[in-house]
Formats: C-alpha cells, sequence, structure tokens
C-alpha cells in the first residue's frame, strides 16, 4: 500500500490515495503508532475528490482541515492544478494553493525539527460554522461547530492550559498536571478535560477542546485537544473555531487577518461577507513509502 506522510504545522497525517482501498481501524491504530508504525494524527483515504478522515485511535472523523490542505497540496504537485474541491464527511471545501516553494527532500532537519520536503501555502474557503455558549464547572466557553465540534476555554496564558486551568476546572488539589480519571486512568490536565467531556451525554461522539489566549484583535494563541487523538501540534477545524467564536464575538478584528498561532507557526483566518471562514497556511511534503500488508 503506497502512503504520503505530510504535515501542516506538526499536525501530521498518512495519506493513501487508493479507491479501492479498504483497511481497518486496527490496521489505522497499527499505522498511526509513533514508536511501532509509521506515526500520525490522522490517517486519509483518498478515493477522487472523497475523503475518508480517521484518528490515530481508529475512529471516524468528520473533518480536518489542516489535512484537507496537505491532500489538496499532494493533488497540486501531482497534477499541477491549483484549484481543487474536496469533500469530507460533513462539507465540501474549496482549497487553492497559494504558493509553492521547492526545496529537495533530504534527511536532514530544519529549525522547526521537522524533515524538510515540498512546501506549499494553501487556502481553504471552510464554510459557515454554528455557534452557542457553553459552561463547564462554572468555566465559560464556546461551543462551535465547522463540520466538527470544538469546545475553546479563553484563557489568560497559554502555558497555564495544562496545569493551572486544569486544576482550576476539576478542583485538583495539587498541581502535578497527571490527575486520574474516575475510571481509573491518568491523563495530562489538558487532555483530562478532553477526555471528561467527551464521555458527556451533550457529545455522545467526542468533542475536540482548545485553550484560546487572546493577545491582541489580530492574534490568538491557541493549544489542542483533538478528539481520538490527544494533544496536537496544530489544528486547522480548532482554528477556524477559535476564530469564528472569538471573532463572533467581538474580541477579534472584522477587517483584517487573524493570525493563529500554534507551536511551529501560524494559519492565517479572514471571513468572507456571507460569514464563510477562509484558512490559510503550510502544507509540507515529509516523504513517500510502501507498506506490504500481510
Amino acid at each position: 500500500m503506497k502512503f504520503y506522510k505530510m504535515h501542516g504545522l506538526g499536525n501530521d497525517f498518512i495519506i493513501v490515495q487508493d479507491p479501492q482501498q479498504e483497511v481497518s481501524r486496527d490496521l489505522i491504530r497499527q499505522l498511526c503508532h509513533r514508536k511501532t508504525g509509521i506515526g500520525c494524527d490522522q490517517f486519509f483515504i483518498l478515493r477522487g475528490c472523497n475523503i475518508e478522515i480517521y484518528n490515530s485511535d481508529g475512529s471516524e472523523a468528520s473533518s480536518c482541515i489542516n489535512g484537507v490542505r496537505c491532500v489538496a497540496f499532494l493533488l497540486h504537485l501531482q497534477t499541477g492544478d491549483r484549484s481543487i474541491q474536496l469533500r469530507t464527511k460533513e462539507r465540501e471545501l474549496t482549497c487553492r494553493v497559494v504558493e509553492t516553494m521547492d526545496s529537495e527532500p533530504y534527511h536532514g532537519h530544519n529549525k522547526s525539527g521537522h524533515l524538510l520536503g515540498r512546501e506549499g501555502l494553501v487556502s481553504v474557503e471552510v464554510g459557515g460554522y454554528k455557534l452557542q455558549d457553553f459552561e463547564y464547572r462554572g468555566r465559560s466557553g464556546l461551543l462551535v461547530d465547522v463540520g466538527n465540534k470544538h469546545v475553546i476555554f479563553p484563557i489568560d496564558d497559554i502555558s497555564l492550559a495544562d496545569m493551572t486551568l486544569a486544576a482550576e476546572l476539576n478542583n485538583i488539589e495539587n498541581h502535578t498536571g497527571r490527575p486520574k480519571d474516575p475510571d481509573g486512568a491518568t491523563y495530562p490536565s489538558g487532555h483530562y478535560i478532553s477526555h471528561i467531556l467527551g464521555k458527556d451525554a451533550t457529545f455522545p461522539d467526542g468533542v475536540n477542546v482548545s485553550f484560546a489566549h487572546v493577545t491582541s484583535e489580530h492574534e490568538v494563541y491557541l493549544k489542542v485537544y483533538e478528539r481520538g487523538v490527544g494533544e496536537t501540534m496544530a489544528c486547522g477545524s480548532a482554528a477556524c473555531a477559535a476564530y469564528a467564536g472569538l471573532y463572533d464575538r467581538g474580541f477579534l478584528s472584522k477587517n483584517n487577518d487573524v493570525s493563529v498561532i500554534f507551536e511551529i507557526g501560524r494559519l492565517s483566518l479572514s471571513m468572507l461577507e456571507e460569514e464563510s471562514i477562509i484558512l490559510k497556511g503550510g502544507a509540507s511534503m515529509v516523504f513517500e513509502g510502501v507498506v506490504q500488508l500481510v
């Protein structure tokens, strides 16, 4: 089975481009494992213009905007097309390759620590969103649906997301950052909150949780815990959800692009007049390979 390994700001993917390929959930988990497999956050099967998306735990995802940008860039590299239509489980997405930055792949690293390869700047018209207020243990947040659901908690300091906020939300007395769930499992604090919310009857399919620190009307720092994955270095749909919610509530500029900042880079977001979100950011080819299925 041929595959491509790609990433958007460290949010990484295995992409299989085969309309006939059938892959079991167990195999997806094996391939996504970072110690014993190829390693990734999400697994994509591309069937023509239709995308199937699976989290690293084998569960199905309805959207992944960073991955969609990577798929669009892959198709651009293969065909030369710059305008590409793709369909996920929830919506149709219009992608445009804005720029291609060619660099020869080699087994070295750049300053961000990721393998070098073909890189491009890709925009996606994500479409509209649904928004409502959300509260968890006295902490106000936003529930935003951009094709998948995200809970966004505003926070004053992004570095506190893992520990102090979790302590506040869950009444954890010590700030060890590793509380125990009632089922006995131990989680990093932010992932704990995502895990607990994912068990709530409000979210039968689980939910993504992000902590957002607004530093100006043009800039937001975001930390994300994805359903079925855990903490990821970046998340395009979380960026869209945080931007849409904070934009709607008047925290962000309505006239200029806004940067959503992650660990090794940023995504640029803006809103069309009909309140359709536009996201723009880098997509990188890491390597391609073949795995022998037994």
